[in-house]
């Protein structure tokens, strides 16, 4: 009969890179969130004046935007269990960033909820949790 033995990883394995690694997913997941979700609750009010039209119409946008992001859920899970998901983080934080361009020169309703669905296709993991580094 065959025995196997194991021995505790030591301290160095995985070193100091993969602290970095979770620092860097902590601070872009805090962002993410803050720019994309967290501040539509306090621009909320000044989009409807601005757009001329109600809260409740600019907040359909957001609702919009996350039917959008629940249509690409399982598709990119599937691309995630296959690749992974750093290219993912990375291409989804480049099209954060378009997007978010975008959100600041629109002028009618229209536009807003065209930006706002078209980012979840885009760049499905604008919510951070949706993306796991391999």
């Amino acid at each position: 009969m065959a025995t196997t033995t194991t021995a505790p990883a030591g301290p160095t394995v995985g070193g100091r890179h993969g602290w970095r690694i979770v620092a860097a997913l902590a601070i872009t997941s805090t962002i993410g969130y803050g720019t994309l979700y967290y501040a539509y609750a306090v621009l909320l009010g000044p989009m409807a004046a601005s757009l001329e039209a109600s809260t409740t119409a600019v907040t359909g946008a957001l609702t919009a935007s996350v039917l959008a992001g629940a249509v690409m859920a399982v598709p990119v899970g599937r691309w995630l269990d296959r690749h992974g998901g750093r290219a993912l983080m990375t291409i989804g934080s480049i099209t954060a960033t378009a997007f978010l361009i975008a959100w600041s020169q629109v002028q009618t309703i229209e536009q807003l909820y065209t930006v706002m669905a078209s980012a979840q296709k885009a760049g499905p993991d604008l919510d951070p949790r949706s993306a796991r580094t391999r």
